[in-house]
């Protein structure tokens, strides 16, 4: 990965699209992600993207845990957990946990 996109942290929590932002994000490269997902969503499941999609804090919205883990993986990152609330996972980056090793 390139040094010159690194940045420390990114955080992606919008409530619907998240799975499509995270994978349209190229601009830059983070050590850590974190993305928000939906704990209620069945295996594989993947929202539609809709533009103009808004929550409204009744429906269900976002990805599955294991479809957000999957995109993770093909962008070169490694599933590290969640959060106590089970609806932020977080991940590292491949060469930063080389690093660790």
């Amino acid at each position: 990965m390139s040094s010159d996109k690194t940045i420390g942290i990114l955080s992606i929590d919008i409530d619907g699209n998240d799975y499509w932002v995270m994978n349209a994000i190229d601009c830059v490269e983070a050590i850590i992600l974190i993305c928000e997902f939906n704990k209620n969503a069945p295996s594989g499941y993947i929202q539609p993207y809709e533009a103009n999609f808004m929550w409204d804090r009744k429906s269900s919205a976002g990805s599955s845990l294991d479809a957000i883990i999957d995109l993770a993986k093909k962008k070169k990152y490694q599933f590290v957990g969640t959060d106590s609330s089970q609806v932020n996972a977080f991940f590292v980056r491949d060469d930063y946990l080389e690093r660790m090793n």
